[in-house]
């Protein structure tokens, strides 16, 4: 017995290792998250959960948690491998715990809106519709409301996404401009959290001579207008056996009509005369030859034939019966303008480009028209300007 002595505590131990492993096997599939210490924070890093299939009618859980201790440290990254379905596949999501300050939505700044009712007829429409997206511009307005304004509807492709063409709110704050014939610098020093209602004509090219392009791509006329407005140029071409031929067209509005009422007249409206006409058409011959063609547009259409239908010198053709915006749509055609008084005749030159010769006397001297009139922002700069 003596000599197996020093072999029991051998088998001991080997009992008390086994008894350990067994122990800590059972540890290592069933973990639970401890206790943090006082003032510490425990982590957890990964959780995978996830079923193997082991045979048709069974299936066992996995579960292993590793954790870790932190001092003040937030969790970061949980990674969750959810439970796979029968033949199924996984689909790894990281959701970031860090929390996100939102802002109040009390404090968030309005997007205010910049707003014009359409008043006047075509030209005037198109004055408050250019100078009203020129202001917004100026001032960042990402919101353009405008009241009215049929014609335009009617006549352009108007695609400046700020518009909405509808009714105003009557609880905006309304500004009046001081002059209906120049640049109102007031109207540029709004802030774009406000709703602002503008009232006024807003005639003056200062307003939008920063965006040109844009507005000629606005005055694009629809198909149907423009189409009309080719026929009749094509006609007027035929008119004077001149097709294919490079001939120079010059369109020449001359305002009358409702310029002649009484009312209009003790405003201050001025209507040119025929000497201003004659001087127009001769210097428009020295600067483009004789090969060229005039395309009067006017309502007083009577006057212009009378005093200008027997010049034989001049190959004269005479818009009539046509809607506005067509006989504009043919003025825009021609290569240069000579124009009277108004705004529909300044709209028909600045769309055609080119020279434009324009009367220097826009009202009645000394009326209350031409008190409304800043005429250096009234005329573009390059247009020629005859007394």
């Amino acid at each position: 017995m003596g000599k197996y002595r020093w072999k029991l505590p051998i088998l001991c131990i080997i009992l008390f290792v086994c008894v350990r492993y067994f122990v800590y096997r059972q540890a290592d599939l069933n973990t639970e998250v401890p206790a943090s210490p006082h003032g510490g924070k425990a982590e957890i890093v990964t959780t995978i959960n996830y079923s193997a299939q082991i045979s048709d009618n069974s299936k066992i859980m996995h579960n292993v948690t590793l954790i870790r201790e932190l001092n003040g440290q937030q969790p970061k990254i949980n990674t969750v491998v959810p439970v796979l379905p029968q033949g199924g596949k996984v689909d790894i999501v990281s959701n970031s715990n860090s929390s996100v300050h939102s802002s109040d939505t009390s404090k968030m700044k309005h997007n205010g809106t910049l707003s014009i009712a359409i008043k006047g007829r075509l030209g005037n429409q198109m004055f408050q519709y250019a100078s009203i997206i020129g202001l917004a511009d100026m001032m960042n307005f990402t919101q353009i409301v405008i009241d009215g304004g049929q014609d335009l509807l009617s006549s352009f492709q108007l695609s400046d996404k700020r518009v909405n063409f509808t009714r105003i709110s009557t609880k905006w704050r309304t500004i009046n401009e001081l002059l209906c014939c120049a640049f109102d610098k007031r109207l540029t020093q709004y802030n774009n959290t406000e709703d602002v209602h503008v009232n006024g004509y807003l005639v003056s090219t200062k307003y939008f001579h920063n965006i040109e392009k844009h507005i000629k791509n606005e005055f694009k006329f629809v198909p149907r207008i423009l189409t009309e407005a080719k026929i009749i140029k094509n006609d007027i071409a035929k008119q004077f056996y001149v097709t294919g031929v490079n001939y120079t067209y010059i369109g020449v509005h001359v305002r009358r009509g409702d310029f002649l009422k009484k009312s209009n007249i003790e405003v201050g409206h001025f209507t040119v005369t025929k000497e201003f006409i004659t001087r127009a058409l001769q210097m428009c011959t020295k600067m483009f030859g004789n090969d060229t063609i005039f395309v009067f547009s006017s309502n007083g259409m009577d006057w212009v034939k009378y005093n200008f239908n027997n010049d034989t010198n001049l190959k004269i053709a005479f818009l009539e019966g046509n809607p506005a915006a067509v006989d504009m749509a043919v003025l825009s055609l021609c290569d240069h303008s000579i124009v009277s008084t108004g705004s529909y005749g300044w709209w028909a030159a600045w769309l055609a480009g080119g020279t434009t010769i324009i009367s220097k006397q826009q009202a009645i001297n000394e009326s209350f028209l031409d008190k409304q009139f800043v005429y250096s922002e009234y005329f573009p700069p390059k247009w020629v300007i005859l007394d």
